[in-house]
Protein backbone atom coordinates (compact mmCIF):
# COMPACT_ATOMS: atom_id res chain seq x y z
CA UNK A 1 0.00 0.00 0.00
CA UNK A 2 0.95 3.53 -0.86
CA UNK A 3 1.61 6.62 1.16
CA UNK A 4 -0.69 9.29 0.99
CA UNK A 5 1.18 13.17 0.52
CA UNK A 6 -1.43 14.37 3.27
CA UNK A 7 0.21 12.26 6.30
CA UNK A 8 3.50 13.18 5.03
CA UNK A 9 3.31 16.82 4.38
CA UNK A 10 3.83 18.95 7.94
CA UNK A 11 5.74 16.09 9.60
CA UNK A 12 8.36 16.69 11.89
CA UNK A 13 11.81 15.96 9.93
CA UNK A 14 14.69 14.10 12.57
CA UNK A 15 18.08 13.63 12.00
CA UNK A 16 19.09 9.78 12.66
CA UNK A 17 19.76 10.98 16.58
CA UNK A 18 16.06 12.41 16.85
CA UNK A 19 17.11 15.55 16.60
CA UNK A 20 14.33 17.44 14.88
CA UNK A 21 15.55 19.86 11.86
CA UNK A 22 12.35 21.32 10.43
CA UNK A 23 9.38 19.95 8.84
CA UNK A 24 8.21 18.14 5.76
CA UNK A 25 6.63 21.38 3.40
CA UNK A 26 6.47 19.23 -0.26
CA UNK A 27 7.78 16.48 -2.14
CA UNK A 28 9.74 17.45 -5.65
CA UNK A 29 8.68 14.98 -8.52
CA UNK A 30 10.06 14.98 -12.08
CA UNK A 31 7.72 13.79 -14.94
CA UNK A 32 9.46 11.04 -17.09
CA UNK A 33 7.27 11.21 -20.18
CA UNK A 34 4.54 9.03 -19.68
CA UNK A 35 5.47 7.60 -17.06
CA UNK A 36 4.31 8.44 -13.67
CA UNK A 37 6.83 11.47 -11.92
CA UNK A 38 9.58 10.32 -9.77
CA UNK A 39 10.15 11.61 -6.45
CA UNK A 40 12.91 13.17 -6.70
CA UNK A 41 13.86 15.47 -3.48
CA UNK A 42 11.76 16.69 -0.11
CA UNK A 43 11.65 20.37 0.96
CA UNK A 44 11.42 20.98 4.06
CA UNK A 45 11.43 24.62 6.49
CA UNK A 46 13.26 25.48 9.67
CA UNK A 47 11.81 28.52 10.70
CA UNK A 48 12.26 30.76 7.36
CA UNK A 49 15.16 29.09 6.05
CA UNK A 50 14.02 26.33 3.17
CA UNK A 51 16.16 23.00 3.33
CA UNK A 52 16.29 20.65 0.01
CA UNK A 53 17.28 17.24 0.85
CA UNK A 54 17.68 14.31 -1.73
CA UNK A 55 14.72 11.49 -1.62
CA UNK A 56 17.19 9.25 -1.22
CA UNK A 57 18.14 10.86 2.17
CA UNK A 58 14.76 10.54 4.03
CA UNK A 59 13.36 6.95 4.77
CA UNK A 60 9.70 6.79 3.46
CA UNK A 61 7.82 3.50 5.00
CA UNK A 62 4.70 2.01 4.26
CA UNK A 63 4.18 1.48 7.75
CA UNK A 64 1.11 2.03 9.60
CA UNK A 65 2.72 5.33 10.76
CA UNK A 66 4.78 6.79 7.94
CA UNK A 67 8.23 8.42 9.51
CA UNK A 68 10.58 10.55 7.80
CA UNK A 69 14.29 9.96 9.27
CA UNK A 70 16.92 11.99 6.88
CA UNK A 71 19.92 9.71 6.43
CA UNK A 72 22.32 13.06 6.17
CA UNK A 73 21.01 16.29 6.78
CA UNK A 74 23.84 18.80 6.34
CA UNK A 75 25.61 17.47 3.37
CA UNK A 76 22.78 16.78 1.39
CA UNK A 77 21.49 20.23 1.84
CA UNK A 78 21.71 21.50 -2.16
CA UNK A 79 22.42 18.83 -3.61
CA UNK A 80 18.88 18.62 -5.30
CA UNK A 81 18.51 21.11 -8.65
CA UNK A 82 14.97 22.21 -9.34
CA UNK A 83 14.49 21.53 -12.90
CA UNK A 84 11.64 23.75 -14.95
CA UNK A 85 9.18 20.91 -15.10
CA UNK A 86 9.29 19.62 -11.92
CA UNK A 87 6.16 19.25 -9.86
CA UNK A 88 5.86 20.80 -6.03
CA UNK A 89 3.17 18.01 -5.27
CA UNK A 90 1.79 19.78 -2.37
CA UNK A 91 1.82 22.96 -4.19
CA UNK A 92 0.64 21.98 -8.05
CA UNK A 93 -1.06 18.71 -7.34
CA UNK A 94 -3.13 19.19 -3.75
CA UNK A 95 -6.45 20.11 -4.20
CA UNK A 96 -6.18 21.44 -8.08
CA UNK A 97 -8.61 20.98 -10.50
CA UNK A 98 -7.45 17.88 -12.77
CA UNK A 99 -9.27 16.67 -16.09
CA UNK A 100 -10.27 12.49 -15.58
CA UNK A 101 -9.40 11.64 -19.07
CA UNK A 102 -11.66 8.44 -18.77
CA UNK A 103 -14.48 10.11 -17.13
CA UNK A 104 -13.71 13.02 -19.04
CA UNK A 105 -15.09 15.72 -16.20
CA UNK A 106 -13.27 18.06 -13.99
CA UNK A 107 -12.69 16.57 -10.85
CA UNK A 108 -10.76 18.16 -7.52
CA UNK A 109 -7.29 16.21 -6.85
CA UNK A 110 -8.07 15.81 -3.03
CA UNK A 111 -5.00 13.95 -2.03
CA UNK A 112 -1.87 12.36 -3.83
CA UNK A 113 -1.24 8.77 -4.01
CA UNK A 114 2.81 7.80 -3.79
CA UNK A 115 4.43 4.12 -4.01
CA UNK A 116 7.76 2.44 -3.79
CA UNK A 117 8.27 0.78 -7.49
CA UNK A 118 11.92 -0.58 -9.02
CA UNK A 119 13.37 1.44 -6.11
CA UNK A 120 11.77 4.79 -7.45
CA UNK A 121 9.22 6.50 -5.71
CA UNK A 122 6.21 7.36 -7.95
CA UNK A 123 3.10 9.34 -8.26
CA UNK A 124 0.83 6.77 -8.70
CA UNK A 125 -2.49 9.04 -8.83
CA UNK A 126 -4.85 11.30 -7.01
CA UNK A 127 -7.60 10.35 -5.04
CA UNK A 128 -11.60 12.27 -5.08
CA UNK A 129 -14.44 12.15 -3.55
CA UNK A 130 -15.87 12.34 -0.03
CA UNK A 131 -13.95 9.96 1.54
CA UNK A 132 -10.78 10.69 0.52
CA UNK A 133 -11.82 14.70 1.77
CA UNK A 134 -12.64 12.90 5.25
CA UNK A 135 -9.41 10.97 5.00
CA UNK A 136 -7.91 14.56 5.68
CA UNK A 137 -10.31 15.69 8.23
CA UNK A 138 -9.59 12.84 10.40
CA UNK A 139 -7.09 12.45 13.37
CA UNK A 140 -3.57 11.83 12.01
CA UNK A 141 -3.62 8.93 14.09
CA UNK A 142 -6.90 7.63 12.84
CA UNK A 143 -5.81 7.78 8.84
CA UNK A 144 -4.43 4.88 8.02
CA UNK A 145 -7.72 2.48 9.11
CA UNK A 146 -9.36 4.07 6.22
CA UNK A 147 -6.43 4.49 3.82
CA UNK A 148 -7.29 3.51 -0.06
CA UNK A 149 -10.77 1.56 1.35
CA UNK A 150 -12.92 3.16 -1.18
CA UNK A 151 -11.71 6.86 -2.34
CA UNK A 152 -11.85 6.73 -6.06
CA UNK A 153 -8.04 6.17 -7.56
CA UNK A 154 -7.38 8.42 -10.55
CA UNK A 155 -4.59 7.16 -12.03
CA UNK A 156 -2.05 9.34 -13.48
CA UNK A 157 -1.92 8.50 -16.63
CA UNK A 158 -5.75 8.87 -16.94
CA UNK A 159 -5.72 12.59 -15.60
CA UNK A 160 -4.45 15.57 -17.05
CA UNK A 161 -3.52 19.12 -15.03
CA UNK A 162 -6.09 22.13 -15.73
CA UNK A 163 -4.22 25.22 -15.93
CA UNK A 164 -3.70 27.93 -12.92
CA UNK A 165 -3.77 31.33 -12.84
CA UNK A 166 0.20 32.62 -11.45
CA UNK A 167 0.80 36.41 -11.10
CA UNK A 168 -1.87 37.44 -13.24
CA UNK A 169 -0.98 34.60 -16.35
CA UNK A 170 -2.51 31.37 -16.70
CA UNK A 171 -0.21 28.65 -16.99
CA UNK A 172 0.50 26.77 -20.26
CA UNK A 173 -1.19 23.50 -20.81
CA UNK A 174 0.11 20.28 -22.17
CA UNK A 175 -2.29 19.26 -25.15
CA UNK A 176 -0.92 15.74 -25.90
CA UNK A 177 -3.01 14.20 -22.97
CA UNK A 178 -6.14 15.81 -24.63
CA UNK A 179 -6.03 14.45 -28.02
CA UNK A 180 -8.22 11.45 -27.14
CA UNK A 181 -11.17 13.55 -25.89
CA UNK A 182 -13.82 14.16 -28.67
CA UNK A 183 -14.70 17.90 -29.32
CA UNK A 184 -18.04 17.49 -27.04
CA UNK A 185 -16.31 16.25 -23.97
CA UNK A 186 -13.59 19.50 -24.62
CA UNK A 187 -16.70 21.73 -25.21
CA UNK A 188 -18.39 20.43 -21.80
CA UNK A 189 -14.76 20.51 -20.12
CA UNK A 190 -14.61 24.52 -21.04
CA UNK A 191 -17.73 24.88 -20.38
CA UNK A 192 -17.25 24.12 -16.31
CA UNK A 193 -13.77 25.88 -15.60
CA UNK A 194 -13.22 29.67 -15.72
CA UNK A 195 -12.83 31.05 -18.89
CA UNK A 196 -9.18 31.85 -18.85
CA UNK A 197 -8.87 28.38 -17.84
CA UNK A 198 -11.00 27.41 -21.22
CA UNK A 199 -9.05 29.47 -23.05
CA UNK A 200 -5.76 27.93 -21.83
CA UNK A 201 -7.32 24.61 -23.03
CA UNK A 202 -8.26 25.70 -26.51
CA UNK A 203 -4.55 27.23 -27.10
CA UNK A 204 -3.16 23.74 -26.17
CA UNK A 205 -4.93 21.93 -28.84
CA UNK A 206 -4.06 21.56 -32.50
CA UNK A 207 -6.47 24.11 -35.08
CA UNK A 208 -8.72 21.35 -36.02
CA UNK A 209 -9.59 20.45 -32.69
CA UNK A 210 -10.20 23.95 -31.52
CA UNK A 211 -11.99 24.34 -34.35
CA UNK A 212 -14.66 21.33 -33.96
CA UNK A 213 -14.62 22.73 -29.88
CA UNK A 214 -15.83 25.92 -30.61
CA UNK A 215 -18.57 24.60 -33.28
CA UNK A 216 -20.09 22.68 -30.37
CA UNK A 217 -19.64 25.13 -27.30
CA UNK A 218 -23.02 27.24 -26.06
CA UNK A 219 -23.18 30.57 -28.39
CA UNK A 220 -22.90 32.66 -25.19
CA UNK A 221 -20.15 30.83 -24.00
CA UNK A 222 -18.26 30.85 -27.02
CA UNK A 223 -18.53 33.98 -27.79
CA UNK A 224 -16.63 35.17 -24.39
CA UNK A 225 -14.08 32.98 -24.81
CA UNK A 226 -13.25 34.15 -28.39
CA UNK A 227 -13.11 37.47 -26.95
CA UNK A 228 -10.01 36.21 -24.53
CA UNK A 229 -9.03 34.01 -27.09
CA UNK A 230 -8.29 37.22 -29.11
CA UNK A 231 -6.40 38.94 -26.57
CA UNK A 232 -4.33 36.01 -25.62
CA UNK A 233 -3.60 34.11 -28.87
CA UNK A 234 -4.05 36.73 -31.22
CA UNK A 235 -6.05 37.55 -34.46
CA UNK A 236 -3.97 35.21 -36.77
CA UNK A 237 -4.02 31.81 -34.93
CA UNK A 238 -7.87 32.47 -34.39
CA UNK A 239 -8.21 32.96 -37.84
CA UNK A 240 -6.79 30.24 -38.32
CA UNK A 241 -9.00 28.09 -36.46
CA UNK A 242 -11.60 29.82 -37.50
CA UNK A 243 -11.02 28.73 -40.97
CA UNK A 244 -11.41 24.97 -39.83
CA UNK A 245 -14.98 25.29 -38.14
CA UNK A 246 -18.10 24.36 -40.50
CA UNK A 247 -19.17 27.54 -42.49
CA UNK A 248 -22.83 27.68 -40.52
CA UNK A 249 -20.95 27.51 -37.09
CA UNK A 250 -17.92 30.39 -38.27
CA UNK A 251 -21.19 32.56 -39.85
CA UNK A 252 -22.51 32.00 -36.49
CA UNK A 253 -19.96 32.88 -34.59
CA UNK A 254 -19.04 35.99 -36.76
CA UNK A 255 -22.65 37.75 -35.89
CA UNK A 256 -22.31 37.24 -32.04
CA UNK A 257 -19.01 39.17 -32.23
CA UNK A 258 -18.73 42.75 -32.11
CA UNK A 259 -18.52 44.33 -35.93
CA UNK A 260 -14.78 45.19 -35.09
CA UNK A 261 -13.65 41.83 -34.38
CA UNK A 262 -15.19 39.90 -36.71
CA UNK A 263 -13.97 42.35 -39.40
CA UNK A 264 -10.27 41.69 -37.66
CA UNK A 265 -11.01 37.80 -38.20
CA UNK A 266 -12.51 38.52 -41.82
CA UNK A 267 -9.36 40.09 -42.91
CA UNK A 268 -6.97 37.14 -42.10
CA UNK A 269 -9.36 34.31 -43.34
CA UNK A 270 -8.52 33.10 -47.07
CA UNK A 271 -10.60 34.78 -49.64
CA UNK A 272 -12.36 31.63 -50.49
CA UNK A 273 -13.06 30.94 -47.38
CA UNK A 274 -14.07 34.82 -46.53
CA UNK A 275 -16.62 35.26 -49.24
CA UNK A 276 -19.27 32.96 -48.23
CA UNK A 277 -19.12 34.07 -44.65
CA UNK A 278 -19.31 38.09 -45.90
CA UNK A 279 -22.31 36.90 -47.43
CA UNK A 280 -23.66 35.75 -44.54
CA UNK A 281 -23.15 38.33 -42.62
CA UNK A 282 -25.21 40.52 -44.98
CA UNK A 283 -28.51 38.80 -43.78
CA UNK A 284 -29.69 38.52 -40.52
CA UNK A 285 -28.92 35.26 -38.16
CA UNK A 286 -32.60 34.25 -37.95
CA UNK A 287 -33.33 34.71 -42.16
CA UNK A 288 -33.25 31.84 -44.49
CA UNK A 289 -30.41 34.18 -45.82
CA UNK A 290 -27.97 33.92 -42.27
CA UNK A 291 -28.35 30.52 -42.15
CA UNK A 292 -27.64 29.16 -45.56
CA UNK A 293 -24.32 27.45 -46.23
CA UNK A 294 -22.16 26.62 -49.37
CA UNK A 295 -22.24 23.26 -48.77
CA UNK A 296 -23.54 20.68 -51.47
CA UNK A 297 -26.91 18.90 -50.81
CA UNK A 298 -27.42 16.05 -52.81
CA UNK A 299 -31.18 15.02 -53.32
CA UNK A 300 -32.44 11.44 -53.74
CA UNK A 301 -33.86 10.86 -56.85
CA UNK A 302 -37.88 11.80 -56.50
CA UNK A 303 -40.23 8.67 -56.46
CA UNK A 304 -43.18 8.49 -59.21
CA UNK A 305 -46.15 11.29 -57.69
CA UNK A 306 -48.68 9.73 -60.24
CA UNK A 307 -49.51 6.66 -61.15
CA UNK A 308 -50.36 5.99 -65.67
CA UNK A 309 -49.40 9.00 -66.63
CA UNK A 310 -51.90 10.94 -63.98
CA UNK A 311 -51.72 12.83 -61.06
CA UNK A 312 -53.19 11.37 -57.40
CA UNK A 313 -56.56 12.25 -56.65
CA UNK A 314 -57.06 14.50 -53.55
CA UNK A 315 -60.25 13.89 -52.18
CA UNK A 316 -61.65 16.06 -49.58
CA UNK A 317 -60.13 15.19 -46.43
CA UNK A 318 -56.63 15.41 -47.73
CA UNK A 319 -54.26 18.46 -47.92
CA UNK A 320 -53.27 19.81 -50.81
CA UNK A 321 -49.63 19.61 -50.64
CA UNK A 322 -47.27 23.07 -51.28
CA UNK A 323 -45.96 24.06 -54.83
CA UNK A 324 -42.37 23.65 -55.52
CA UNK A 325 -40.95 26.91 -57.20
CA UNK A 326 -39.47 25.38 -60.67
CA UNK A 327 -36.49 28.05 -60.18
CA UNK A 328 -34.78 25.95 -57.57
CA UNK A 329 -36.15 22.48 -58.40
CA UNK A 330 -37.38 20.63 -61.65
CA UNK A 331 -38.82 17.42 -62.25
CA UNK A 332 -37.29 14.91 -63.96
CA UNK A 333 -38.30 13.89 -67.57
CA UNK A 334 -39.41 11.09 -66.82
CA UNK A 335 -42.12 11.91 -64.90
CA UNK A 336 -45.55 12.71 -65.44
CA UNK A 337 -45.96 16.36 -64.44
CA UNK A 338 -48.74 17.52 -62.27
Amino acid sequence: MGVYLSDLRRRTLSDPWGRPIGRLDDLIARGGGDEPPVLVGVRARRGRAEIILPVDAVALHDAPVPRLIPVDTIVAQGSVQRGAGDLLLGRDVLDRQVIDLRGRRVVRADDVLLAENTGWWRVTGVTTGPRAVLRRLLPWRLRPHTAGTDACLLAWADLALLPRLVHDAVEPVDGRPLVALQPADLARIAAAVSIRQAAALLAALDDAQAAATLAVLGPGRRVTLVGTLMGSMGAPRLAAILGQMPPTSAGALLADLAPEAATALLRRLEPSVAAPLHARLAYPRVSVGGAMTAAVILVPAWPPIGVQGRCPSISSGDVAPARRSSSRLSQPSSYPAC
